[in-house]
C-alpha cells in the first residue's frame, strides 16, 4: 500500500492493530498504536476500543482505565463496545460497584444494554456470590430493558447457583429455560451435574449426566471428577474406575484432581478393618498403579495423595518404592501458594531414612508444618524432632503428640511422658494436654 504511494489512515491502522492483537502478537500491535500517535493520526472510538481491549488482554488494567477516562474527557461518544469492555474489566477486577455505575451511565447516555452487556454483568455478580442480585437483574432485563435472556445468560446463572449450592433454584431456572424454548448445551448440564454432586444429590447428578450423554454432549473433566468423587466417597471404586475409562473414551482427559480422588478412594477402601489381606493388597496396588500413571502424565499429587502413598508404602520391602514419592514433598511448585501441611509416614522404615530428612526439610519455609509419624520410634527420634525445631522449622503440637501416641502403643508410657514434657518446654503455651488427649495421659498414669 505504501509502495503505491497510498498512506494508511486510522481505519487501516486500526484493522492492522486489531488483527495483531487477535493473532496474539501484542508487541507488534502496540508498536502500531505508537506509530499512529507518532504520525498524529487521531484515534476514533473504534481504535480506542481495540487498543483498550488489547491492553486488558495483556493485564494492563490501569493503562486501559486511563485511556477510557481520557476518552470521556475528550468528549468522545462511547459505544456499546466501550462500555461492554470496561464492564467486563471491572467485573473481572471484582469491582461490581463501578461496573453497575457504568451500566446505569450507559442507559443514561441512551445506549440500551445488549445481551453481551447483560451476560457480562450477571456473570460478575454471580462470580461475587451475589445470586439474589443476579436473578433480580435477569428479571429486570426481561421486564424493563426488553432484552431476551439467551442460553449464555441462563448458563451463567446456573453456574453461580450451582457454585453456591442453591440447587432448588437451579432446577427451577433450568425448567424456566426450557419453557422459553432455549436448548440446554454442555455447559448447562455441566453446571447441574457438578452442583448436585457437590451437595450430595447423587440421584439428580446421575440423572442430568445420563440426560447429557443421551443428547450427545461430552461432560467436562470437572464434571467427571464430581461423579467419580461421589462414587469414591461411598466406596464404589469399580464404578469410579468405569467412569474413568468412559471419560477417556469420550476424549475428556483426566487431570491431577481425577487421580487424587481415585488414589485416595482406593486407599480408603483398603483401610477397612475386616478386609481380607489379598483384597487390601489389590486395592493398594491399584492406587500405586494410578500414582505411577499420574507421574508419567506429568501431574503433581496433592498432599492427601502423598499421605496415602507414603502410608501404603511404609512397610518392609517397600522402602525403594516409598523413596520414589519423596521428591514430590519438595517440588518447586509447592513453594508457591501451597500450604505445606505435610505428613511424612515412615512406619517401619530404618533410622537412617529418618535421619536423612532434616537436611531436606530444612529447605522448606519456617512456617511449614512437618508432622513425623515414625513406626520404629526411638530416643534418637526425639532428638531429631528437637533439632528440626531449633532449625526454626516450628513444629506444631500434633507432631509431638503423634510420636507420643506411638510410644504409648509400643508400651513405653514413660517415654511418652518425656516427649510431652519436651514438647511443653519447646512449644511453651502452644502445647498442652489437648494435643495428647486425656486418654493418652490416663493410659500413661496407669502404666
Amino acid at each position: 500500500m505504501i509502495l503505491r504511494g497510498l498512506l494508511p489512515d486510522c481505519v487501516n491502522y486500526t484493522s492492522l492493530m486489531d488483527g495483531l492483537f487477535k493473532a496474539g502478537k501484542e508487541t507488534a500491535a502496540l508498536k502500531v498504536a505508537e506509530e499512529m500517535a507518532h504520525k498524529n493520526l487521531e484515534f476514533d472510538v473504534v481504535a480506542y476500543n481495540v487498543f483498550i481491549n488489547g491492553l486488558l488482554k495483556l493485564g494492563k488494567f490501569e493503562e486501559a482505565q486511563s485511556i477510557y477516562t481520557g476518552m470521556k474527557d475528550m468528549g468522545l461518544a462511547l459505544d456499546h463496545t466501550t462500555y461492554n469492555t470496561m464492564i467486563h474489566a471491572y467485573c473481572k477486577q471484582g469491582n461490581l460497584e463501578t461496573a453497575i455505575e457504568l451500566w446505569n451511565e450507559m442507559k443514561k447516555n441512551g445506549l440500551l444494554p445488549d445481551s453481551i452487556t447483560c451476560n457480562t454483568l450477571i456473570g460478575g455478580i454471580c462470580k461475587a456470590g451475589e445470586m439474589a442480585k443476579g436473578i433480580g437483574l435477569l428479571i429486570d432485563l426481561m421486564l424493563v430493558e426488553g432484552v431476551s435472556p439467551n442460553v449464555v445468560t441462563y448458563n451463567t446463572l446456573l453456574h453461580g447457583l450451582s457454585k453456591a449450592g442453591l440447587m432448588t433454584q437451579a432446577d427451577d431456572l433450568f425448567d424456566e429455560m426450557k419453557n422459553r424454548c432455549l436448548i440446554p448445551n454442555a455447559a448447562t448440564y455441566n453446571a447441574l451435574v457438578s452442583g448436585h454432586g457437590k451437595v450430595g444429590n447423587k440421584r439428580e447428578s446421575v440423572k442430568y449426566y445420563c440426560e447429557m450423554i443421551v443428547k450427545g454432549y461430552i461432560p467436562s473433566t470437572g464434571t467427571y471428577n464430581v461423579l467419580i468423587s461421589d462414587f469414591a466417597k461411598v466406596g464404589k471404586m469399580d464404578q469410579a474406575r468405569e467412569l474413568l475409562n468412559e471419560m477417556q473414551r469420550r476424549g475428556a482427559a483426566p487431570n491431577s484432581s481425577t487421580y487424587d480422588i481415585l488414589i485416595s478412594g482406593w486407599y480408603k477402601l483398603s483401610n477397612q478393618v475386616d478386609l481380607r489381606r489379598l483384597l487390601k493388597l489389590s486395592y493398594r496396588a491399584e492406587a500405586q498403579r494410578l500414582f505411577k500413571e499420574m507421574n508419567e502424565n506429568g501431574f503433581i499429587p496433592c498432599k492427601g495423595t502423598l499421605v496415602c502413598i507414603s502410608s501404603g508404602l511404609a512397610r518392609p520391602g517397600k522402602k525403594g518404592e516409598a523413596k520414589s514419592a519423596w521428591p514430590y514433598w519438595f517440588a518447586p511448585t509447592r513453594q508457591k501458594g501451597f500450604n505445606h501441611g505435610v505428613e511424612f509416614d515412615f512406619c517401619r522404615t530404618t533410622s537412617s531414612d529418618v535421619h536423612d530428612y532434616p537436611d531436606k526439610v530444612g529447605t522448606m519455609k519456617s512456617e511449614d508444618l512437618i508432622t513425623f509419624r515414625i513406626g520404629d520410634a526411638t530416643d534418637r527420634t526425639l532428638d531429631r524432632l528437637e533439632k528440626l525445631h531449633h532449625r526454626q522449622l516450628h513444629l506444631q503440637g500434633c507432631a509431638f503428640a503423634r510420636l507420643g501416641w506411638l510410644f504409648l502403643v509400643k508400651g513405653k508410657p514413660l517415654l511418652a511422658f518425656h516427649i510431652w514434657k519436651k514438647a511443653a518446654k519447646l512449644l511453651k503455651k502452644s502445647f498442652g494436654p489437648k494435643h495428647f488427649g486425656l486418654g493418652y495421659i490416663c493410659r500413661a498414669e496407669r502404666a
